[in-house]
């Protein structure tokens, strides 16, 4: 009884092992590089927060705009250091969004604080005005 006991606590006892391993995590695999981000509406203003810590917005990010589409491009930069263990992604990375059809992207305004990239667009909230088509017949 006590051989299959340790059998079946093998498999549990090396993937506690692998957990605290120095390999990467199984959410870096999936997220490699991602850049998170969130959006509200605000002040009248289509507002999408990004997180973008420890980059210099001037020479490691890009934003553009382009037929309804945000796109934010980037570059982590690998500091020239000895490490023993990093979890640290470098290189480059994109994200993009489509953008809700109330945008107007002729006005944007991109800020970046502590690490924030905030993006701000202008907002109609008005709703079109409705028209009743008249239909002929043939």
């Amino acid at each position: 009884m006590s051989d299959i006991a340790v059998h079946q606590q093998a498999p549990w006892g090396h993937f506690l092992q692998w957990l605290d391993s120095a390999w990467p995590s199984a959410a870096e695999w999936t997220s490699h590089g991602a850049v998170r981000l969130e959006d509200e509406i605000r002040d009248d203003h289509y507002v999408v927060r990004a997180e973008l810590p420890g980059l210099d917005p001037d020479k490691d990010v890009k934003v553009t705009v382009t037929d309804g589409v945000l796109t934010i491009n980037g570059e982590r930069r690998q500091e020239s250091k000895d490490k023993n263990r990093s979890e640290f992604y470098y290189g480059s990375f994109s994200r993009s969004m489509t953008l809700p059809a109330n945008v107007t992207e002729d006005d944007v305004n991109a800020t970046y604080k502590d690490g924030i990239l905030e993006v701000s667009f202008p907002y109609k909230t008005d709703k079109p005005e409705r028209h009743t088509i008249a239909i002929n017949r043939s």
